[in-house]
């Protein structure tokens, strides 16, 4: 139940510039703290370039690399542009599931079972289906995201100062 005094609003990592924005699922918390992260060595720790508006980390799904933003507004699991309905090996047809809205407009949203595992450096992550849309809640290509159905399963660190996020279960 939405109660009209709990507290609203966005939170950016880029707010806080050489501070630590970490985000604890199992903790039920985020915490900011003085620090950075260690170099990206592609495991837990992953880089993102100054182009990039958004963080984002590279998965892994069978032979195929793509990059996804972590959405911690999302409640979704992972979400990929339409055109991997067509480059990704799946166990299902893709069907259409709903809408999105957006600034930019309405989309389809599809919904298909993956047939390779889904893995996110040294994790394997637990994702039976991948929805497809292409909304963008940035300029350019539809970019992917990872939303809670995943990240609750993690603790996320962003270190905005150095373009770096880590991964920790």
């Amino acid at each position: 139940m939405f109660r009209s005094e709990a507290p609203r609003g966005v939170l950016s990592a880029s707010s806080f510039p050489g501070s630590l924005v970490i985000f604890d699922y199992a903790g039920k918390r985020v915490k900011i703290q003085k620090g950075e992260l260690p170099p990206a060595d592609s495991l837990a720790i992953f880089q993102y370039t100054a182009e990039q508006i958004l963080p984002n980390v590279p998965i892994r799904i069978g032979s195929l690399e793509v990059r996804v933003h972590p959405d911690t507004g999302s409640p979704g699991g992972l979400t990929l542009g339409t055109k991997y309905m067509r480059e990704l090996p799946l166990a299902s047809e893709p069907v259409e599931v709903g809408r999105a809205r957006s600034p930019g407009g309405e989309f389809p949203v599809h919904s298909a079972k993956v047939e390779s595992k889904v893995e996110l450096g040294q994790y394997k992550l637990d994702v039976t289906e991948i929805r497809f849309s292409d909304v963008n809640p940035i300029p350019g290509a539809p970019t992917g995201n990872i939303g809670y159905q995943i990240l609750r399963g993690f603790k996320i660190t962003l270190d905005s100062k150095n373009r770096r996020i880590r991964f920790d279960r």
